[in-house]
């Protein structure tokens, strides 16, 4: 694995550990897949500030509109040959089933492209009022992140960004971004 790739995915990790009351704000009222695709875009770009690369959201490659390229550039010239695909996706242990399946779809889709990645931010409420469509479950975060890794049946990880505590408020969880290189 590069290692320039598995360093992005771990700045993404840790950016998104900084933001962790921001993410238990959103994240418990609605889906904060934007929000976490535009820090994790931000983190790369201040990771990779002065080494020669730009950093695309929502841009098509290969016909595929993907969240984050990372385009490394020559002379200011981007290089779309050598680019790195990032595809984000959110799960939660109330919706795993639901959440595999649309991570599964996203390995499909990026089989055959090089240097592509599938991103995944793991959350689990442990405190939180139950209104919050992304409330407290049965499986706790530890159990629900073995039962997501099962059922994405893709193999463990192969990058581990840092579990964080998220809290804001009375909403108390656990975060943490997990990549998988797609071969």
């Amino acid at each position: 694995m590069n290692d320039l790739q598995y360093n992005i995915v771990k700045a993404m990790g840790y950016h998104l550990m900084s933001q962790s009351s921001r993410l238990a704000f959103i994240q418990s009222r609605v889906s904060a897949e934007s929000f976490v695709r535009d820090e994790c875009s931000l983190a790369a770009s201040i990771f990779l500030a002065d080494l020669g690369f730009n950093v695309h959201m929502e841009k098509k490659a290969q016909n595929k509109k993907v969240d984050i390229i990372i385009v490394p550039t020559i002379d200011k010239i981007e290089d779309w040959d050598d680019r790195y695909l990032f595809e984000l996706k959110m799960a939660w242990p109330g919706s795993l089933g639901e959440c595999s399946k649309k991570i599964r779809s996203d390995f499909r889709a990026l089989v055959g492209k090089s240097n592509a990645w599938v991103i995944v931010l793991y959350f689990a409420f442990t405190d939180c009022p139950q209104w919050m469509p992304y409330g407290k479950r049965k499986h706790g975060f530890e159990d629900g992140l073995i039962n997501l890794i099962t059922r994405i049946d893709h193999g463990d990880p192969d990058c581990y960004g840092p579990k964080f505590q998220m809290s804001y408020e009375n909403v108390k969880g656990k975060a943490q971004l997990l990549g998988w290189r797609v071969d």
